[in-house]
């Protein structure tokens, strides 16, 4: 099931906030987070499903390397991002995000 990847206005804020964050402290440490996390999209994109149901429909993956997680859906024509959380967040505050985002 190969969808169009679609990432919503706050999930930039997100990947802008954290590539900021990280060309702080190096360059070359932005540039492997944005690659990593370029890659994972990819595989999002070919393979959606492959990801559990993390709250309601939406769903997680965890990037390689870096602390941070995906938060997706999947709809008719394409996976939604709507957040990169850091994955050391209290649970329940990622939810809350998610819950706000997403309107569920």
């Amino acid at each position: 099931m190969v969808k169009s990847i679609l990432i919503l206005d706050d999930a930039w804020e997100d990947i802008i906030k954290i590539s900021s964050y990280y060309i702080s402290i190096s360059e070359d440490l932005s540039l492997e987070f944005e690659r990593y996390l370029f890659e994972s999209l990819e595989i999002l994109r070919l393979f959606p499903t492959m990801y559990p149901v993390n709250y309601r429909n939406v769903r997680r993956k965890l990037l390689k390397k870096f602390p941070y997680a995906i938060y997706f859906y999947i709809d008719d024509s394409f996976v939604r991002i709507i957040a990169v959380a850091h994955q050391r967040q209290n649970p329940e505050s990622i939810r809350n995000q998610l819950k706000e985002r997403t309107g569920n």
